[in-house]
């Protein structure tokens, strides 16, 4: 495989809406749809410290929720209520940021 790596995957979009339906409740909040957008590096950071240094299982499901609910500004536990499906479409998302190669930042 010849040339940039970064130059042929394509950029990710700059937000992203995950419509919640039903809704999700949460401490008195109710949330029907979550926006996503690239990350910080801060934030980014703080949601690995999740891992607490070792790469298992759930400490990678614990870093997606932590980053979800930083990047979506809501209370974790609206993230840990997720259908699967949903949270793995918002991982998706987040991770075209992270990857490396990737272009990022054009929002």
């Amino acid at each position: 495989m010849s040339g940039n790596m970064a130059e042929s995957m394509p950029e990710p979009a700059g937000s992203m809406v995950i419509e919640l339906d039903p809704p999700i409740e949460v401490g008195g909040g109710k949330w029907d749809r979550l926006i996503l957008r690239e990350p910080t590096a801060g934030e980014v950071m703080r949601a690995e410290a999740e891992m607490k240094g070792a790469v298992t299982a759930d400490g990678v499901r614990r870093y997606q929720i932590a980053l979800l609910s930083a990047v979506a500004g809501v209370d974790r536990r609206v993230i840990e209520r997720l259908p699967i499906s949903r949270l793995n479409e918002g991982w998706q998302f987040l991770a075209g940021f992270i990857e490396a190669g990737l272009k990022t930042g054009a929002i």
